[in-house]
């Protein structure tokens, strides 16, 4: 199976939305791994890797799969205008990817997307009080032809 992180990431990225997330190193503070680097700005997104457990179904003879990848948005908790940017991010975030074109991310030969489907903002894990975090789940079905 295909790793859908850096095409999320590019999708990301390529929104409008993405003039509200930080710059770093040449790019948006858009990761695609943990942890992000020490000195990244506030505030960023981080797309998980796959989260396992894919579902399996073979329709018609071609291999369908929903993967789920979480896509998360830090931010400073330290005033009302920095916690209102990371909710801000995630609510775009959510919108972006609740029922979006199929064509929101385009896959590699031998793959095409079925549908997209992506949760509601949740409030997202951290460990420190003057951080806030927001999640959106978000599962693509994909189908892989011609095996």
């Amino acid at each position: 199976m295909i790793d859908l992180s850096a095409l999320i990431r590019s999708a990301i990225i390529a929104d409008p939305l993405a003039s509200d997330i930080a710059n770093y190193s040449g790019s948006k503070a858009v990761f695609t791994r943990r942890p992000a680097p020490s000195d990244a700005p506030y505030p960023m997104v981080f797309v998980s890797p796959q989260i396992p457990g894919a579902i399996l179904d073979y329709v018609d003879g071609d291999l369908r799969r929903e993967v789920v990848y979480d896509i998360l948005v830090y931010g400073k908790n330290d005033a009302s205008a920095n916690y209102r940017q990371a909710e801000k991010i995630g609510f775009a975030l959510a919108k972006k990817f609740a029922r979006p074109s199929r064509n929101i991310i385009t896959l590699p030969a031998g793959y095409s997307m079925v549908g997209i489907r992506g949760t509601n903002m949740q409030v997202a894990p951290t460990d420190d009080l003057n951080i806030v975090g927001r999640l959106i789940s978000v599962t693509f079905t994909i189908q892989e032809t011609g095996l």
